[in-house]
């Protein structure tokens, strides 16, 4: 009696996930019942090898019995349905797996809802690695549309909406370095697919919200493997940055590099012969150095960088400087970085503010985004990037 109470249960489990965990262009589920007992059950997509355990008690708040003996006369795909629509938390069976609407981490694997509406349209690859991670973009996995039932529920999505979305996957990633890897993964997306309208940046959705497409503008992949970045919290920066439209985030990446472009000279005083009193004046000397210098130094690093100049062009067309002066552009740039800091209020500005009130905010955002990707290219990926993405239009 018990195996055929068993049976009956994993019967109508396996055509449940058949006909719901899938997209609707597919015949049947990569998610397969690999165990199932009176306590628990135990699913595996084989598409990404990734498995997870689910309580009969957490899933159905009440033992599986006394649900079964509730519910057998109306054993449906419906029924099953609204089960995993309004399933709590899988951590709580699985202390190795974080879900969060949006995304799930878990034994060298992560799966992201990502937002861009670059990707409506025909990406230039579905796939590319950042050092020994792989990533892969593409329609959620059948375990992921499990995981997220729940986003079913909102007014605009539903089951057919899962193919209309997309995903990102990481794999060889752990609990610990999954961030890191992620923000690199959405800055690649957005440097070798450049967004097709202001404001759009490739971000993880938290919702069942689906991008409207634009016009795309194309760009090729020369190469399908990155290298790993260096100082990834300066990609962050910049992410949120495009995400928020908040121009001071890219100055923090400027700002970020501020005494890395120093290194050299740092470490020729580390490493010179004077005695350590005269290293640590000098060390401290570098160190607070004035912010507006180390702007003005860390500009004269760039200015050999391909695009520099006609970034310092856009400046000078939109009246933003005089000339193509670095140390005015650098000068420039710090005082309207401080106009917002410091707000149109502060008397120590309004002579500033007055200078600036006829520039259109939309162009300091570009040319300060700008140098910040330089500064990106040039620290993070030692002007590596260059050679593995060019648009489509530089070869015509």
């Amino acid at each position: 009696m018990a195996e055929e109470f068993i049976e009956d249960v994993r019967e109508s489990l396996q055509e449940y996930i058949d006909e719901y965990i899938r997209h609707d262009y597919e015949d049947t589920s990569d998610v397969m019942i690999k165990h199932i007992d009176e306590e628990k059950v135990v699913l595996v997509d084989k598409e990404i090898n990734q498995a997870i355990k689910i309580g009969w008690t957490n899933l159905l708040k009440i033992s599986l019995r006394d649900w079964y003996d509730k519910n057998k006369d109306s054993l449906d795909i419906e029924l099953w349905n609204d089960v995993f629509k309004n399933a709590d938390d899988y951590s709580l069976d699985n202390e190795r797996l974080l879900h969060q609407p949006g995304l799930f981490v878990q034994k060298g694997y992560a799966e992201f809802h990502i937002e861009y509406v670059s990707l409506h349209f025909n990406f230039e690859i579905n796939s590319f690695k950042i050092g020994d991670v792989n990533c892969e973009i593409g329609n959620p996995s059948h375990l992921y549309i499990l995981l997220h039932k729940a986003m079913e529920d909102g007014d605009t999505f539903d089951s057919d909406s899962w193919s209309s979305i997309h995903t990102l996957r990481l794999q060889t990633i752990t609990r610990e370095n999954y961030k890191a890897y992620l923000e690199q993964a959405l800055f690649i997306l957005y440097y070798s697919n450049p967004p097709q309208y202001d404001g759009d940046y490739p971000h993880v959705a938290f919702s069942g919200e689906i991008d409207t497409p634009v016009a795309p503008r194309s760009t090729d992949f020369v190469h399908t493997d990155f290298p790993n970045a260096n100082y990834v919290e300066a990609l962050n920066f910049f992410n949120t940055g495009g995400n928020t439209g908040e121009v001071l985030y890219f100055y923090k990446v400027i700002e970020y590099f501020f005494l890395i472009n120093r290194t050299q000279e740092i470490r020729s005083i580390i490493e010179s012969r004077h005695n350590i009193d005269r290293k640590i004046s000098e060390l401290t000397r570098v160190y607070k150095e004035d912010e507006e210098n180390l702007l003005i130094s860390i500009m004269h690093t760039l200015k050999n960088h391909h695009r520099f100049d006609s970034v310092l062009s856009y400046a000078v067309n939109k009246n933003l400087v005089n000339s193509n002066d670095i140390n005015e552009f650098a000068n420039k740039m710090y005082l309207y970085r401080n106009s917002i800091v410091h707000g149109k209020k502060d008397n120590r500005f309004d002579i500033l503010t007055r200078d600036l009130i006829d520039q259109e905010p939309d162009e300091w955002f570009n040319v300060m985004r700008e140098v910040a990707l330089i500064c990106i290219e040039v620290f993070c990926y030692q002007s590596k990037l260059k050679e593995m993405v060019r648009s489509k239009d530089e070869e015509q």
